[in-house]
């Protein structure tokens, strides 16, 4: 799938399936009405998209996000039914883009179905082996959530995993405090709500803008602000975020791609009334 902004040049890269549990991704919501959105399998859990971003400009190619990556025994690879872990290198081989091509990687947040791709590894790989996967980029991050993925609290070590604390003596981190333009049309966005250094990256190419939610829009089924999840850290700030950039995105006419959405395809973000609607095609 690809989007044209007019500067920039956007292509989807679907990073595989994996599964988390229903109940937690639609937090307070009643079950009776997530599951007639998202079927759940006997096992609780429902399948999400990893759908990553390729964002080329005149200067730069810019990867955003990077999938749960391949540091997985099989029993975890079961426990999460994570599907194609090395699905990123080869789909971005399919557009004749090989890891040391890409100048910058960003990310939403360091969480494993987030920057698990960013690193090298088989298996289980301890915590102290492997690498940054694209070791020419400059990575781009806000510096609390970098923080966090090397000296994580103790109820968040099972969601940032690997040697996170290669980032920090690369030499190839650019630390984001709060929004900035990045890049010539690449916006960062902080958010806070879902971790501290959660961020949204705005790219606007002249002819067309796009934003990306991360964990702050998860999936078109999370447009009403108040579908939070139970992986969120501060539910009030993700609502209160939530509504503001839906609103700038709706009055901008602008796409939106919906990382853990099935559907892998941009949508425009409309408003009926007091809610959101996401349209597609």
């Amino acid at each position: 799938m690809h989007l044209d902004l007019g500067s920039l040049s956007v292509d989807v890269i679907p990073c595989g399936e994996f599964r988390l549990d229903g109940g937690a991704m639609f937090g307070q919501v009643p079950r009776p009405r997530w599951e007639g959105l998202a079927r759940p399998d006997e096992r609780h859990r429902i399948a999400m998209g990893t759908n990553a971003l390729l964002v080329r400009g005149a200067q730069f190619t810019l990867l955003i996000e990077s999938g749960c990556g391949t540091r997985w025994t099989e029993e975890e690879r079961a426990f999460f039914g994570i599907a194609e872990p090395g699905a990123l290198t080869a789909r971005l081989a399919a557009l004749g883009v090989r890891p040391d091509d890409v100048t910058h990687v960003t990310a939403s947040h360091l969480h494993f179905d987030h920057g698990g791709g960013l690193l090298t590894g088989e298996g289980g790989t301890p915590e102290t082996e492997g690498d940054l996967r694209f070791g020419r980029a400059v990575h781009l991050l806000q510096g609390i959530e970098v923080q966090a993925a090397v000296r994580p609290p103790e109820f968040q070590k099972a969601s940032y995993r690997g040697p996170w604390r290669r980032l920090l003596d690369s030499g190839l981190l650019r630390e984001v405090r709060g929004t900035e333009e990045v890049l010539p049309g690449v916006r960062l966005r902080w958010t806070g709500g879902h971790t501290d250094g959660h961020q949204v990256i705005e790219l606007d190419g002249g002819a067309d803008r796009a934003f990306f939610f991360g964990d702050l829009v998860p999936t078109a089924w999370h447009l009403p602000p108040a579908y939070t999840m139970a992986y969120d850290l501060h539910p009030m700030q993700v609502m209160s975020r939530k509504r503001e950039l839906l609103d700038l995105c709706a009055d901008r006419s602008a796409a939106a791609f919906f990382y853990h959405d099935p559907d892998p395809r941009p949508a425009r973000v409309r408003r009926d009334g007091k809610r959101f609607t996401a349209v597609r095609g």
